[in-house]
């Protein structure tokens, strides 16, 4: 029951958040901008989610993986200080060697310093409230979602009418929030100098770095794709054609973020689980790739209804793959836990080229959208397979 009820909590706690940005702020957003410099919004958010989607969930995920081993509450609070402190100077290492190699591109510099301190403040919420997650503490991560949200809410007040201010009003909110996160916590900061960085496993969270950029570009790299091949204003329409299966996908994203809480402490898949999270894999996919058809035609109707007709051609392509994301977001969390991170950084980086491959033959065959929605489906139904053949082989406990 209790794990019914928190599930239920992730999902509100998210669901605020995603409501706000996706269904009242960026269409606000589009109609400011214009279809070309919003699908480069996009593209530089697309660009902001990789980078902190990657560092905040491998530091997170790595935590809760080794959980088992830090029982002891004084070795736990240590351990949470040093992934943090580590968090932070890896975000600044890396924000680091890409403006080096931006730096002998056009690339705009405010947007990319805009960009590295959103990154950094966003990266620093997610991490902080990991120490809720796994001691199952849900209402808190609602109560902080819930002020994030209403936050954003106040952009519209704003009214930001560039993509410099829309980004500036972000980082605004996330250093408030991060501010308020570090009260409630009551982070000592003398602690958080003072703990050495060299207890720490450096090989898993590379290894699991690698394999969570895989997996991020993976979701984003459909825009970097887009706006090489088929320019900024082809970004908008795709974007508007899968945002109904992004926003739909979110009850299985927290599901698996709680359901690897509750794993954290464990060393074997228990064999009834996995026997019953198979049976109902394919029951999944179907009811979702169900409902999401018609539910995802009536949100872009009503947010988006003159692009309605362009996102026809490729809808039906969308909500398949759909289904499969749905899938793969439930079984990855066992597959995290229980399964080699090397393993899983292999499977990651394969499907990424196979889907950046296939979409640039795809597109020189066929110039349009139509491509990169093929090229998403393949790939994805590749690498569910083949998760689910790992998830057959892992090894259980009665």
């Amino acid at each position: 029951m209790k794990f019914l009820k928190d599930i239920f909590l992730n999902i509100l706690s998210q669901a605020l958040f995603l409501a706000v940005q996706q269904i009242i702020l960026f269409p606000i957003f589009e109609s400011h901008l214009g279809q070309k410099e919003f699908g480069f919004f996009l593209l530089l958010y697309g660009i902001f989610n990789v980078f902190t989607v990657t560092i905040a969930t491998s530091f997170t995920n790595l935590y809760q993986k080794k959980l088992n081993i830090y029982i002891d509450q004084s070795r736990e609070v240590k351990t949470y200080y040093i992934f943090y402190k580590k968090m932070i100077v890896y975000c600044l290492l890396i924000l680091l060697m890409v403006f080096v190699v931006l730096f002998f591109t056009k690339f705009n510099t405010l947007s990319y310093l805009l960009i590295s301190i959103l990154v950094i403040l966003t990266t620093s919420r997610m991490f902080l409230i990991v120490w809720y997650r796994v001691h199952k503490n849900y209402i808190f991560i609602l109560f902080i979602n819930l002020i994030l949200s209403l936050m954003y809410v106040l952009v519209l007040v704003i009214n930001p009418l560039t993509i410099s201010e829309i980004l500036l009003s972000f980082i605004v909110i996330e250093l408030l929030v991060n501010i308020i996160i570090y009260i409630l916590l009551k982070i000592n900061i003398n602690r958080f100098f003072e703990y050495n960085m060299n207890d720490f496993s450096y090989a898993s969270l590379n290894f699991l770095m690698l394999s969570g950029f895989s997996a991020s570009l993976m979701n984003y790299s459909d825009r970097f794709l887009i706006n090489i091949l088929l320019g900024a204003s082809s970004v908008t329409v795709f974007y508007i054609a899968t945002l109904p299966t992004k926003l739909m996908i979110l009850p299985f994203n927290m599901m698996s973020t709680v359901i690897l809480s509750y794993l954290a402490k464990s060393n074997n898949i228990n064999k009834q689980i996995k026997r019953k999270l198979l049976l109902l894999l394919p029951i999944i996919f179907i009811i979702v790739s169900s409902l999401s058809y018609l539910i995802g035609l009536l949100i872009i109707k009503l947010l988006y209804d003159e692009y309605y007709d362009n996102i026809q051609s490729i809808y039906f392509i969308v909500v398949f793959t759909f289904g499969l994301v749905c899938v793969d977001s439930i079984v990855r969390s066992f597959i995290l836990k229980y399964y080699s991170i090397i393993k899983k950084s292999v499977l990651d980086i394969s499907i990424l080229l196979i889907f950046i491959v296939l979409s640039i033959f795809l597109v020189l065959i066929n110039h349009s959208l139509l491509s990169i929605a093929l090229a998403q489906l393949v790939s994805m139904f590749l690498k569910v397979i083949i998760e689910i053949f790992i998830l057959l082989k892992l090894e259980v406990e009665d």
